[in-house]
């Protein structure tokens, strides 16, 4: 009987642990200051690949619009990276994979994307105290699937009789 009520102990303990394992990992992201929206959207936490989107987060400690820039640019360059792979092994023959790169950087949809064309944004300002500094977050979630790939790439194929790109 008393080995059941230490084991009930220990039980408790080890719940009590984990609460306060987790609720420190939580308040280790520092304060919200600031955000979007009241709560956060469920796409943040969940796996959004089964819905033919990616999502992008830069953090930053300038601004938010830093932030913001790099988020774009780091989502640009996934599309650019995986449409130049993705072109590159459907291409017969000689490939030119930085005149395929220069191609997909200034195809139409490459160049449109913005917080316009994203499905949602989200952003944060959190104030941590142990730096005494702000952290800047911001989120995209935006449409990108293979169909997209090969959008781009048709557009690309359309105006070679433009340029001096074979593909």
């Amino acid at each position: 009987l008393t080995l059941e009520k230490i084991f009930l102990s220990m039980k408790r303990i080890v719940v009590i642990l984990l609460t306060v394992l987790i609720a420190s990992t939580t308040f280790a992201q520092g304060k919200l200051v600031k955000s979007s929206d009241p709560k956060p959207p469920v796409w943040l936490k969940k796996d959004v690949n089964k819905y033919e989107a990616i999502k992008v987060r830069q953090e930053s400690t300038v601004s938010l619009q830093d932030a913001e820039a790099g988020a774009f640019a780091q989502l640009k360059d996934y599309v650019v990276k995986t449409t130049v792979a993705h072109m590159l092994k459907m291409t017969v023959g000689e490939k030119n994979e930085d005149a395929i790169r220069k191609s997909v950087e200034n195809s139409s949809y490459v160049k449109n994307i913005s917080e316009a064309t994203s499905l949602d944004t989200y952003w944060e300002i959190r104030f941590d105290k142990r730096s005494k500094m702000n952290y800047y977050n911001y989120n995209i979630l935006y449409y990108f699937n293979e169909m997209e790939m090969k959008k781009i790439a048709l557009e690309i194929n359309q105006g070679k009789t433009n340029t001096a790109i074979d593909f």
